[in-house]
């Protein structure tokens, strides 16, 4: 551990006086303890600074994934909006071609008959001319006697 490591910094700093002095003194180990405490002090000040950036990076990162979560959550929402919309559109537009082809179907049969009432029509007209011609030529022949009965009893 980190103390482990510090304390054998102060271990070999203390046997390296020790060797130099011959022994062990109280203020040798008084200024070891001294020692070790400073650096456990800034180890502490370096792991809280240390925390709390870390804490700092960590509420960044649920501040954005949050933020993703709200937007992916807005976009689910446009989308659904979106299919029901097309979905919509999608039936409306099946019921326009359903009602073209009705109108298909229907305009077809009139059309049909429209054709046969004119057939029917023409050959009626048809029917007719012949009628009257046939009225106007016997008439003409009629007349035409008429006419020559008069002019021989007039001659």
């Amino acid at each position: 551990t980190i103390v482990e490591h510090l304390m054998g910094e102060g271990n070999r700093a203390g046997s390296q006086q020790n060797a130099g002095a011959g022994g062990a003194k109280p203020s040798d180990m008084q200024g070891r303890v001294n020692k070790v405490e400073e650096m456990v002090g800034r180890l502490a000040g370096s792991l809280t600074s240390d925390k709390n950036g870390i804490l700092h990076n960590m509420q960044t990162l649920r501040e954005e994934v949050a933020q993703a979560v709200a937007g992916a959550q807005k976009m689910s929402s446009d989308f659904d909006h979106v299919d029901k919309v097309l979905k919509a559109q999608d039936h409306r537009l099946y019921k326009v071609e359903q009602r073209a082809s009705l109108m298909e179907g229907r305009s077809d049969k009139l059309k049909d008959q429209l054709e046969r009432q004119d057939a029917e029509l023409r050959a009626q007209i048809g029917n007719a001319q012949a009628g009257l011609q046939a009225k106007l030529d016997t008439q003409a022949h009629e007349l035409a006697k008429a006419h020559e009965r008069i002019s021989q009893g007039s001659s």
